[in-house]
């Protein structure tokens, strides 16, 4: 009987080894794609590969989005792939509800959201005008970054559907780099757009409508 219980809590601290090891390369490969992310579109390695490299500023854009589309697949792929352990025993009806409906509005604010861009110059099919136009219209009027909110809000509502250790990672990971990526967006539209950005950050606020 002894042999027996020691065995089990064996098996139960590899167990819970393994889980905190998939957690921490969960954390390690979002915040990984997360830095790419955002290192890919600085200005200063943007110039440099694409001088390198001999392309074209749209052939870089387009690089840059198949690049994230698939990494983004990949991660989702091996998130869906594994075990996922609930972070609470039960799982309420109203917060799938909440969750679903959170999900569906976040989907309508980031068609919103860009309704007011170029689709095919935002994912690199059609060159950039050479002088860029400051959206304040639609969702601009609300936030600075509506695709942002959408995305934070698609994000609340799939951590209510899906409350596990391991999404709650995601989450924590994704929310940084949605603050990280607005942040680092706001200095490259100050220094493009000048005054006039400036006084549209005192107008209306980053991220969230009424707050911040």
């Amino acid at each position: 009987m002894a042999e027996f219980t020691a065995y089990r809590d064996a098996k139960s601290i590899v167990h819970l080894a393994k889980k905190r090891m998939e957690l921490w390369i969960t954390a390690i490969a979002w915040v990984t794609y997360y830095f790419l992310h955002s290192l890919l579109l600085s200005d200063k390695v943007k110039a440099g590969l694409i001088k390198s490299l001999g392309l074209s500023a749209t052939t870089y854009r387009l690089l840059y989005t198949l690049f994230s589309t698939a990494g983004l697949v990949l991660l989702i792929s091996c998130y869906l792939s594994g075990e996922r352990e609930s972070l609470a025993d039960t799982s309420s009806e109203w917060m799938r509800f909440a969750g679903g409906l959170l999900m569906g509005l976040s989907v309508w604010m980031m068609f919103r959201a860009f309704k007011v861009y170029n689709l095919k110059v935002f994912i690199g099919l059609k060159e950039e005008d050479s002088k860029p136009k400051l959206h304040t219209e639609g969702m601009n009027e609300l936030v600075r970054h509506p695709l942002y909110l959408g995305i934070f809000v698609f994000l609340m509502g799939a951590l209510l559907l899906e409350a596990t250790y391991t999404f709650g990672i995601i989450f924590l990971a994704s929310v940084l780099y949605l603050y990280v990526g607005a942040w680092l967006e706001e200095k490259k539209l100050v220094k493009q757009f000048g005054k006039k950005y400036k006084k549209y950050q005192e107008e209306v606020p980053m991220l969230i409508p009424g707050l911040f």
